[in-house]
């Protein structure tokens, strides 16, 4: 795991600073680029597993302007390596099936 690179999928609030509004979303980043889903789009609250959370990550990926999510999605996968979800790191054992079921849809 030393040569590549550590992936991560993170769930975030952002603050807009002069309205105060805040949206929820999913940042999906690696060591060469970052992508981010919006969540209010989808849902109303945050995941609270971190495998939901990733087959919800690959299933909106496959959406039109997801290429930055897919790039990381493609070197995890293409790599297979782990990630880390949530501060938590999964080795590619762990994460696979998920990868797997999202590919057979």
């Amino acid at each position: 795991m030393d040569n590549q690179s550590k992936a991560y999928i993170q769930q975030q609030t952002i603050i807009i600073h002069k309205s105060k509004q805040t949206t929820k979303a999913v940042a999906v980043f690696d060591d060469y680029g970052q992508g981010s889903i919006c969540l209010d789009d989808y849902c109303d609250d945050f995941y609270k597993d971190d495998m939901e959370l990733l087959a919800f990550v690959l299933e909106t990926a496959k959406g039109v302007g997801m290429g930055d999510v897919n790039d990381v999605l493609d070197s995890v996968y293409g790599n297979k390596t782990g990630m880390h979800i949530e501060d938590t790191w999964y080795d590619w054992k762990q994460i696979e099936p998920v990868f797997e079921k999202s590919i057979d849809k």
